[in-house]
């Protein structure tokens, strides 16, 4: 089960801004010479430098504890990343008990030229033509005039496309028989964000369904059975 802690991304770019967490111990710490520390800093500088977003990609956040979090780096630097980023402490500590969902995606922040995570404005509750969307935690729930839908995870592409997997339960229209209730079919989406729009296709088998959603769109649904 995937939590959401109440620590910010302010917060956590604070301390560990591209993964080089505590638990990742240097081999120059300590040194005195001056000309490996120098390259130990433009070595990490490198590791997540950017021109444009496509020089980005997320990775498991290195250290000790890998509970869920990703960072970004340069996709050419992602080995040197996991080598720098390696817990070097022993015994290895004690880690928190959770998982977190990083619906973040890699960026190349162009202020300072460097790969950074972002939070896409996904959450929230989007409207279409006999359609509610609700997206909270990284999850989402689609409520349709006739069926329900449901998302278990987001994977961005870049910062507008998305693909996702979930169920799908059809309407029936009538009261079905005890024990013959319609169940949850495996579905696939995918989806772009544009702005306040928000278009999804729903693939269950060879049938596919599309959707247009706004943000914060006000929709009264007419529910079949």
């Amino acid at each position: 089960m995937f939590i959401k802690p109440a620590l910010s991304f302010v917060a956590l770019a604070a301390f560990a801004s591209f993964g080089f967490v505590a638990c990742s111990a240097s081999t120059d710490e300590g040194s005195e010479d001056p000309t490996a520390e120098v390259q130990d800093q433009e070595l990490r500088k490198s590791i997540t430098a950017c021109s444009v977003d496509a020089d980005c990609v997320a990775v498991p956040r290195g250290g000790c504890c890998n509970n869920g979090w990703n960072a970004a780096v340069n996709s050419h630097h992602t080995r040197a990343y996991a080598n720098a980023s390696k817990c070097t402490l022993s015994p290895r500590p004690m880690c928190p008990m959770y998982i977190v969902h990083d619906t973040r995606v890699a960026q190349c922040d162009t202020g300072t030229s460097q790969c950074k995570m972002f939070a896409i404005p996904i959450q929230g509750s989007w409207g279409a033509d006999a359609a509610i969307l609700t997206i909270a935690d990284g999850l989402g729930n689609i409520e349709l005039g006739c069926g329900r839908a449901s998302i278990d995870a987001f994977t961005f592409s870049d910062p507008k496309h998305f693909t996702a997997t979930g169920t799908h339960t059809r309407g029936t229209g009538v009261q079905p028989p005890p024990g013959m209730e319609p169940q949850p079919q495996p579905a696939t989406f995918t989806g772009k964000i544009v702005g306040t729009k928000l278009t999804l296709v729903m693939t269950v088998g060879s049938s596919s369904t599309s959707f247009t959603f706004t943000k914060d769109r006000q929709v009264n649904l007419i529910h079949c059975l």
